[in-house]
């Protein structure tokens, strides 16, 4: 009932979004007007354009603040500007609400949301300066829907480090300080990459043993190798693990406690880094309908 019918014939000879020519936007209504920055505005103009309002009310409020943004220059091309790369918004919540949004969106979400900070100075800018009176009253210049949403910011900002992988699966993906546990496991496979480091120095000072060395393949694992002409030389609690032409491959219970320490690590490390994500998205998820007005605002801004 708040929009004027248009049936498919009426759509095509308007050219609304295609041209009777062919299915292109390229010389349609909407390939003229469209200026807008965002995809969220994009589609917005393109249900305008769809779905004629019918009420006058409502007509004169679209026109109100589209007559406010259009008297000052200065400020609509600041605004413009804002709104340039501005992520978008609506897309990238409704990722967070399926559970699929990635790391990488989860930063563009939070790059939008403080940019909605500036976005709403200018509208306030704008409302200031006009002689409309009705204009702080009009959305969305009422500024209604433009929260920065702080809490959200604050916890992508604490969860998620600067330059994430473009999936969860690389790992890494999780700040340092955000899970103590997790910060645990990470000192402890440093610690024992570390003394791994040291190992090929200090068995050689040990044995005596100058062309000892210490090497991993993802088959055999980390290893000691001692070449068959130093084979006397090799201390009893070396353990043989491979026999090769030229050398012969060890290891020791020490090694192998750091092996498993380091390789174990791993699995637990990507599964709580998965837990620790999807908690986030779930937490994200409860803001939702706060980010998705703001994508309404932003949009209708556009």
């Amino acid at each position: 009932e708040a929009f004027l019918a248009l049936d498919a014939p009426t759509r095509r000879c308007l050219e609304l979004t295609e041209t009777m020519r062919g299915r292109a936007a390229e010389g349609s209504l909407l390939d003229v007007l469209d200026q807008t920055q965002t995809p969220m505005g994009g589609r917005l103009l393109r249900r305008w354009l769809g779905q004629p309002l019918l009420d006058r009310d409502a007509i004169e409020e679209r026109l109100t603040a589209v007559d406010v943004a259009f008297r000052s220059a200065h400020r609509r091309t600041a605004l413009r500007a804002a709104l340039k790369g501005y992520a978008d918004l609506e897309r990238l919540t409704n990722r967070v609400v399926q559970g699929v949004a990635l790391p990488r969106e989860l930063l563009a979400l939070r790059a939008a949301l403080d940019r909605t900070g500036e976005v709403r100075a200018l509208v306030g800018h704008l409302v200031a300066e006009s002689d409309i009176p009705e204009a702080g009253t009009v959305y969305p210049l009422d500024g209604q829907g433009l929260a920065p949403a702080e809490e959200v910011v604050e916890a992508i900002g604490a969860a998620i480090v600067d330059e994430p992988p473009a999936t969860l699966a690389a790992g890494g993906v999780i700040r340092r300080g955000y899970s103590s546990e997790l910060d645990a496991i990470e000192d402890s496979v440093a610690e024992s990459k570390r003394w791994v480091a040291r190992l090929e120095q200090v068995e050689r000072q040990r044995t005596g043993i100058k062309s000892l060395k210490v090497g991993y393949n993802k088959v055999f694992g980390y290893y000691l190798e001692v070449t068959k002409a130093n084979g006397e030389m090799v201390p009893d609690d070396y353990i043989r693990k491979q026999t090769l032409v030229n050398s012969e491959r060890y290891i020791t219970p020490e090694l192998k406690d750091h092996e498993a320490l380091i390789l174990n690590a791993a699995d637990r490390t990507q599964e709580l880094e998965t837990a620790l994500y999807r908690a986030l998205l779930g937490d994200l998820a409860g803001h939702a309908s706060a980010l998705l007005a703001t994508a309404r605002a932003v949009a209708h801004l556009d």
